[in-house]
């Protein structure tokens, strides 16, 4: 049987792989495709931006929310391989942790409003007839952090919650097989 089961490596090596080249090829396509549109459209329509907010807000919202939602388990399972992450810190000789890493998505999501809020200001000191999209976009971006800070509240007693019930629930099998309890 474990010689059957050495054959496994192959076709896991053959997924990681492919799994690795499939993030690089998306790696490309952001470095190269997006970063030369992105500039594009700073310089020649800025005002697409706060359209780029509006009309992706549910989405971004959505994946902001699910990150969030799942933060509190990554930080548990950093946890439990604290010595294998601090390892591959110190090996590729990276300054921040990784629940610095893990963190910086849900920094960078209310720190969106503070560069539109400026931009905002000025357009409304130019008059300009797109200043109403900013504004709604401002508003929007203003509104996502407290989402965010909504979930990760929830999120930390949903998680309390069930650290709690799972110690009850130990402590009655414990008791019902007559295995010692914890004090």
């Amino acid at each position: 049987m474990d010689s059957l089961l050495a054959f496994r490596e192959q076709p896991l090596l053959e997924l990681c792989n492919s799994e690795e080249s499939y993030v690089q090829r998306l790696q490309f396509v952001c470095d190269t495709y997006i970063r030369i549109k992105l500039k594009i459209l700073l310089h020649s329509q800025p005002d697409a931006i706060p359209e780029l907010f509006l009309s992706s807000c549910s989405r971004m919202r959505s994946m902001y929310m699910k990150y969030c939602e799942n933060h509190l388990k990554a930080i548990a399972l950093v946890a439990q391989h604290k010595t294998y992450f601090e390892e591959l810190r110190m090996y590729f000789f990276d300054r921040d942790d990784i629940l610095s890493h893990l963190m910086q998505p849900i920094q960078r999501v209310t720190r969106y409003q503070l560069p539109m809020v400026q931009a905002l200001k000025i357009t409304e000191r130019a008059n300009s007839p797109s200043r109403e999209i900013w504004r709604e976009a401002v508003t929007l971006l203003k509104d996502i952090p407290n989402d965010v800070q909504m979930i990760m509240e929830v999120s930390k007693v949903v998680s309390r919650r069930v650290t709690r019930a799972r110690r009850r629930n130990q402590n009655t099998t414990g008791a019902i097989d007559g295995t010692p309890q914890p004090p």
